[in-house]
């Protein structure tokens, strides 16, 4: 009897030892290299992808994990816009794009990050839920976001880590109309800085930012005389 008790008392120790622990913390790495790292202040934390990050695989209350993603060109890729990152406060579903009539947007290639607030206890009392805040100041500014469940899930595929479960999208609680509690986060007039306020009215909220710099007027000038040139010398050889 005491072998027995013994043995399994063994087996339940290999068992735990063996059970990854959820939402445990991996620090980033910075695998592809990036010359400058965004700040974080308040709840948001910069790490690495942990294998998944589904429901309830890396879960905790009062941190939003920054996660960077893959480079991904937008010109090609407008179905994962929901936004294109102008300044100011987003709460409601009238402040996105329109997905019958999108805007037309010259980003090219930008970097993806996602932020991801996936809270332990759920479901949760709505006049008790979990809230979580802080922000996130990019080098380069803020051109696009995604926030919808459908270009969440597209994002996965498209500027996501391939090597990652990330389960269902997780779309932030943008209302119709004007609700006392919702997600929420601003765009700084620069650009730079993303502030977010997430309520965990549902059991998962993500937001996909994408950055890129933004050309300075002699960058355009620059390339307006380079396709002049390119126009003139092609003419003159059909001349």
């Amino acid at each position: 009897m005491i072998r027995h008790n013994r043995f399994l008392l063994a087996a339940a120790a290999a068992a735990l030892v063996a059970t990854p622990l959820q939402g445990a913390l991996t620090p980033f790495d910075n695998a592809m290299g990036v010359d400058e790292l965004p700040t974080t202040t308040g709840d948001v934390v910069l790490l690495s992808f942990p294998p998944s990050i589904a429901i309830g695989m890396f879960e905790a209350n009062g941190r939003i994990a920054l996660f960077q993603e893959s480079l991904v060109d937008l010109n090609f890729s407008p179905e994962l816009l929901d936004g294109l990152g102008l300044p100011g406060a987003y709460s409601m579903h009238s402040q996105l794009i329109d997905l019958n009539n999108p805007p037309a947007a010259d980003i090219g290639v930008a970097q993806s990050w996602l932020l991801h607030f996936d809270p332990e206890l759920f479901p949760i009392d709505p006049d008790t839920f979990e809230a979580a805040a802080g922000s996130v100041t990019f080098p380069h500014p803020i051109r696009g976001f995604s926030v919808r469940a459908s270009s969440l899930l597209i994002g996965n595929f498209i500027a996501g880590d391939p090597t990652v479960d990330y389960g269902p999208p997780g779309a932030l609680d943008f209302p119709l109309t004007e609700l006392p509690v919702s997600d929420s986060f601003t765009i700084s007039p620069d650009r730079h800085t993303l502030t977010v306020s997430f309520r965990a009215t549902t059991n998962l909220d993500r937001i996909r930012v994408f950055t890129a710099p933004i050309p300075e007027p002699s960058a355009w000038v620059l390339a307006l005389v380079g396709a002049a040139a390119c126009l003139a010398v092609g003419r003159n050889k059909t001349a």
